[in-house]
């Protein structure tokens, strides 16, 4: 009875030790994951070892894990489509090695520039770039815009990181554009003993270069306005670049957050019950409306004009950003006395309440 409790304990003992020593010396080499510029897992990237015969590809879950010969050595990731990486590293003994993650990113088939949705490319919508020269007040004005209705049909970006890959070998640059008038304003200058200028619209973008392919990655930081990529030449009188009318601008609209636009819209129809109830337009309804003043000369206008106009229904159309902070401009509908009207109405933002522009 002894003997066979010793010898049950000795093998339960052998299995424990064996099945720890098989544990350790089991899986050996290095270990890791590939995703895709939207953190998603990359099926089938080829992982070699530069200089020898280990290789492998990822399997469903971009996982991989491949041999090595301890010492340095270089491993290249590539796959049809996507930026190609070298990771080195320097293993002097045979374990199992978690390396970092590889991130890969699309590559464009034709040259040019695309916004990074994830791990989509996105081709803009090219628009004209116009230029129009003008004296006012004996100063000699250039102006560089994009027509007004053009605007509402660029792409609106939906991600929380603006990312652009640029494979254009033409200078571009980032403008914010301004609402001026009736058209969005890239630059505007004027000559006096030199260049004065009275808006530019160019930002600075954060660069990157990636992958050994050495694409340009660009980034800017995601605030509510009108931007466009454009191309750009540097002035003869200065250093001082401008938008070439000769390229193309690729327009793209940073949506008004989801809260303010609900605030914009409970606003517009609450200006819609006002309107409809223009025989008695209290002071008070209308600051909450147009922060206007006691006694504001606007207000005393206002009511004047709206004394014999009937409003029947009011529609509300896209909501844009003016390209400044508080501001936004919204598409209104306005039968009025059986006549339809339909145009922007510019509203902003003081301490936290928005308020229509008179």
């Amino acid at each position: 009875m002894m003997k066979t409790k010793r010898h049950l304990i000795t093998s339960l003992l052998f299995l424990v030790i064996a099945s720890f020593v098989f544990s350790g010396c089991g899986k050996k080499g290095v270990t890791g994951q590939v995703v895709d510029s939207g953190g998603n897992e990359l099926k089938g990237v080829s992982v070699k070892i530069e200089k020898s015969t280990f290789s492998t590809l990822t399997d469903e879950e971009g996982k991989y894990l491949i041999d090595y010969a301890p010492g340095s050595f270089t491993i290249i990731f590539s796959k049809d489509d996507y930026t190609s990486h070298k990771l080195e590293l320097n293993i002097s003994n045979m374990a199992l090695f978690p390396a970092e993650t590889i991130m890969m990113y699309p590559i464009p088939k034709e040259k040019g520039i695309y916004f990074l949705d994830g791990n989509k490319l996105i081709a803009l919508n090219p628009l004209q770039i116009q230029k129009i020269e003008f004296k006012h007040k004996n100063k000699n004005y250039t102006q560089y815009y994009i027509n007004r209705p053009d605007i509402p049909k660029s792409f609106v970006v939906k991600s929380d990181i603006i990312q652009f890959i640029d494979t254009n070998l033409e200078p571009i640059r980032f403008a914010r554009l301004r609402l001026k008038d009736t058209n969005w304003l890239i630059e505007r200058y004027y000559y006096e003993w030199g260049i004065k200028y009275d808006y530019n619209g160019f930002i600075e973008d954060k660069k990157q270069r990636i992958g050994e392919e050495q694409i340009l990655l660009r980034s800017i930081k995601k605030e509510p306005g009108v931007y466009c990529l454009v191309g750009v030449y540097k002035g003869m009188m200065s250093e001082k670049i401008h938008p070439d009318t000769d390229k193309k601008a690729y327009p793209f609209i940073v949506p008004v957050p989801e809260k303010d636009k609900q605030a914009i819209i409970d606003k517009v129809n609450e200006l819609s019950e006002f309107l409809k109830d223009s025989e008695n337009l209290s002071l008070e309804k209308a600051k909450n409306l147009f922060n206007i003043k006691d006694n504001d000369k606007e207000y005393q206008q206002f009511k004047n004009e709206l004394s014999n106009v009937k409003i029947k229904s009011v529609n509300i159309g896209e909501i844009l950003p003016t390209g400044k902070k508080s501001e936004a401009l919204v598409m209104i509908e306005v039968d009025v006395n059986n006549k339809k009207s339909k145009k922007y109405h510019k509203l902003i933002k003081i301490d936290g309440t928005w308020y229509f522009h008179l």
